[in-house]
């Protein structure tokens, strides 16, 4: 990634802690407290854990357009495709294999039907399942994976096949269908909440991608007052627990609170050189591994020691923690090893 951007790898890592802790928080608890500003921390984060879920939709529309709007007319289709599903698609078998594993563990038996469809990237926005548009092993996290690759394929032959004109077109009427649809409820294959959160994310990412080619992110003080103001008063909702309406968030999360965040860092240095410290860059190159691991693990975890072991609850959030990052250095390590071997052949 070019260094100037970096930082968006330290963000999808730190949004990725927060998911796992979303999700470990749903599986064991949080301490009992209402008088610690950690706890304070902590239940937020347990109740509004799903809104990074939006900045790997919006980063991942930026970054397609930033990196590949001026040469995807020369790159076909299915290498396009291949390239996306190679990244993904053994971390989809480790994060199925170990859901499958758990849901045996527990007495269960696993679905054929389910898994096929998880196999195809249909997690989710296709077919009626549970009572609504989601059918994933175990609730295993990789629902968004539907929206994102039928994204990346709406991307692709818009970007391809259309004038730069035409396409911010494009990219902003997905954006408003998804506005429209979201605020109605609309619940039908393609168009549901599943889909349509992660198109109208990607896509904003596009259009925001769009803007900053074009004018850059440079902004004289009172633009930057007011990028400020408005992260301060988003942070402020989160604090208080003001919101309910979990689509406005999301909406909000995406259209707003995104490119204010970005437009902040991109101009305020030591929030930069903070995202650039090591340890956060590290962090953010985990953070595909982290994201498809923690939600399994977290499974294995309660078995094993979370309903196990008596130890304080902050412990078993330490434990657990050091426990995913190590598992995925591991499946990352691996996966270098392998490929290398692959290589030498």
């Amino acid at each position: 990634m070019n260094k100037n951007i970096a930082y968006i790898d330290s963000l999808k890592g730190l949004g990725a802690l927060i998911i796992a802790f979303y999700h470990i928080s749903g599986l064991i608890g949080i301490p009992d407290s209402s008088t610690s500003l950690i706890n304070k921390t902590m239940f937020t984060l347990s109740a509004i854990g799903y809104i990074p879920v939006e900045m790997f939709f919006f980063f991942s529309g930026y970054l397609m357009l930033y990196n590949y709007s001026d040469k995807i007319k020369e790159i076909e289709f299915l290498d396009y495709t291949r390239k996306r599903v190679r990244m993904v698609y053994p971390l989809l078998f480790v994060n199925i294999v170990l859901c499958s594993l758990y849901i045996v563990i527990g007495g269960g038996q696993i679905s054929i039907y389910d898994t096929l469809y998880n196999l195809l990237f249909l997690q989710s926005g296709y077919i009626p399942g549970g009572g609504d548009y989601r059918i994933d092993i175990a609730g295993g996290g990789t629902w968004f994976l539907a929206p994102l690759f039928l994204a990346y394929s709406l991307f692709f032959y818009i970007c391809k096949y259309k004038s730069q004109e035409k396409a911010f077109g494009l990219y902003g009427v997905i954006v408003i269908i998804g506005l429209i649809a979201l605020k109605n409820g609309w619940n039908f294959p393609i168009l549901n909440g599943y889909m349509l959160r992660g198109l109208l994310g990607f896509f904003a990412g596009c259009i925001f991608s769009v803007i900053i080619k074009r004018y850059g992110f440079k902004i004289n003080i009172f633009g930057l007052l007011f990028a400020i103001v408005i992260f301060i008063s988003y942070m402020s909702i989160i604090y208080r627990g003001e919101y309910a309406n979990t689509i406005d968030f999301i909406i909000m999360t995406d259209l707003v609170i995104l490119p204010c965040t970005m437009i902040l860092i991109e101009n305020i240095t030591w929030i930069r050189k903070f995202l650039s410290l090591s340890i956060l860059q590290r962090i953010g190159v985990l953070s595909m591994e982290l994201f498809f691991l923690n939600l399994p693990i977290g499974y294995f975890f309660k078995i094993l020691i979370g309903d196990n072991i008596a130890i304080n609850e902050y412990y078993q959030y330490g434990l657990y923690f050091i426990i995913l990052i190590l598992a995925s250095l591991i499946y990352k390590h691996s996966m270098k090893s392998w490929r290398k071997i692959r290589m030498s052949r």
